[in-house]
């Protein structure tokens, strides 16, 4: 196919450089903006987590009241994983654990480690949350890598803990007429017999916010070394 140079030039002429484009098979030459780009590959995104196992269902996120009177301080450090909504993850890796680290900017650092079950490889991502109603709401949204902030932002939030035995930390995301529902129940105490009282406090906290407990899977924290980050 031969395609008229003056035509192929025109339309970066009369339209903003923002806007990409491609020549068709009849030579025309349509525009795709660069955000509705970014939305077909959030959509594929979901997709793949959503098979992978978070909770999805129709509707919309419901409304959960946070943890106010927050104490950043005191949530900070090492929670280990007890039980929490399934994902890929539980699949492939054991040792799972939460690292914050709350920023005197009113940010938190996210530092999550897990282990691989087929080579004990470490395996690790870090992310920066920002508090959506300051510091004493636990309320916070951190953004995903190769995802404009501006596009898609995390909602995350604590929906009770006593910041040592217990902490039920919740993500929920609305997704064109869906929602996907992510949950965690955490303790900083790494004795296995503890985690029996961190799964009843959690579960009285989502038995109390009409969450479904029954989905919830154990984390699988054998072999782990206490008190450090794999």
């Amino acid at each position: 196919m031969v395609v008229d140079d003056m035509a192929y030039r025109k339309p970066w002429k009369s339209q903003p450089p923002s806007r990409l484009c491609a020549v068709n098979a009849s030579g025309d030459i349509p525009h795709l903006n660069i955000h509705k780009m970014l939305r077909i590959l959030l959509v594929l995104v979901v997709s793949i987590v959503a098979s992978n196992g978070q909770l999805f269902k129709s509707g919309f996120c419901p409304t959960l009241p946070a943890v106010t009177s927050f104490d950043a301080n005191k949530f900070s450090g090492l929670w280990y994983t007890v039980e929490q909504y399934p994902t890929i993850y539980e699949t492939i890796a054991r040792c799972p654990t939460i690292k914050y680290t709350y920023k005197s900017n009113g940010k938190f650092n996210i530092e999550q480690n897990q282990i691989l079950l087929t080579n004990s490889s470490p395996i690790s991502w870090v992310a920066t949350g920002s508090f959506t109603d300051g510091p004493t709401v636990a309320k916070w949204t951190w953004s995903i890598p190769m995802i404009p902030s501006n596009i898609l932002r995390i909602p995350y939030q604590v929906l009770g803990t006593d910041y040592s035995n217990y902490a039920v930390v919740y993500s929920c995301l609305n997704l064109f007429g869906n929602y996907m529902e992510s949950l965690w129940i955490m303790t900083k105490n790494y004795p296995l017999l503890s985690f029996n009282s961190a799964s009843a406090s959690g579960r009285a906290v989502m038995k109390k916010y009409g969450l479904n407990s029954t989905m919830l899977i154990p984390a699988i924290q054998l072999f782990c070394i206490p008190n450090q980050n794999p």
